[in-house]
């Protein structure tokens, strides 16, 4: 399952430090989890996200991996869910 989200997630760029090309990052996040059958997961609560934890967990990885370092520490360790990172 996380290999699947990984290989989904490949085309999408990392994040500028500076936001600069946030626009398409999200719509390439959002279609890279529309491929892998998790786009609910980038907007759902505490309750939907724990019943499908692997997935979650997987996917929230892989965003934290599309992050620059600049904005990775600060976001890697408050972030629960996949929604606490969009």
């Amino acid at each position: 399952m996380g290999e699947a989200v990984q290989k989904a997630f490949q085309p999408v760029p990392t994040l500028k430090s500076d936001g600069s090309n946030y626009t398409i990052w999200l719509q390439r996040v959002s279609f890279a989890a529309l491929g892998c059958q998790c786009r609910p997961l980038l907007t759902a609560d505490d309750d939907a996200a724990s019943a499908k934890q692997e997935l979650s967990d997987s996917l929230l990885s892989t965003l934290l991996g599309k992050l620059p370092d600049s904005l990775f520490m600060s976001v890697a360790t408050s972030a629960k869910k996949p929604k606490d990172v969009m």
